[in-house]
């Protein structure tokens, strides 16, 4: 019971207290605080080298011909895989601000042609996920492959096109 009138006592001079500094409160009150920006180096994609697909020989079967982003190489189908024109995956250079967070955006599809014929390019992958973290020195190797799709007898020629990479910070 004592510590109860104790309680009570503590309770009614902390009220006492809080009314006696509300009751001395002024018309105007400054606060000073701080005004902050990060300036981050700024994120660029230098291009290193083309993805090719090398040299194909379509067939009376429509096939495919996939470059994964290490530069390995396989088919579907009808399309017969050549030496020659070594298979490679596209290569870019990522710089920006040391351990900084950003997304890569790859093409959904793009066409490739060679006069009135064209083949579609899909299935772009990277060798990095999407979020990425620029690693301590701030740069990384960035490498994109793809997936051509070989109609059947598709007419020879050297098929070409540009896509677009973008790398952006979260």
């Amino acid at each position: 019971m004592k510590s109860r009138g104790l309680l009570l006592a503590a309770v009614a001079g902390i009220l006492l207290g809080m009314s006696a500094s509300v009751a001395s409160a002024q018309s105007s009150v400054n606060l000073s605080t701080n005004a902050n920006a990060q300036i981050l180096a700024a994120l660029r994609l230098t291009f290193v080298r083309d993805l090719n697909f090398g040299s194909l020989v379509p067939s009376a079967s429509a096939g495919t011909v996939t470059v994964t982003p290490a530069s390995a190489r396989s088919r579907t189908g009808g399309v017969t895989l050549v030496t020659g024109a070594a298979p490679q995956s596209a290569r870019f250079t990522v710089q920006g601000q040391r351990n900084k967070s950003y997304t890569i955006a790859l093409p959904a599809s793009v066409s490739i042609a060679s006069g009135g014929n064209s083949m579609s390019v899909a299935t772009f992958t990277s060798n990095l996920p999407s979020p990425s973290t620029l690693p301590n020195n701030g740069r990384q190797t960035l490498n994109v492959g793809a997936t051509v799709a070989v109609a059947a007898d598709q007419p020879a020629g050297t098929y070409a096109s540009t896509f677009t990479v973008t790398v952006a910070y979260n």
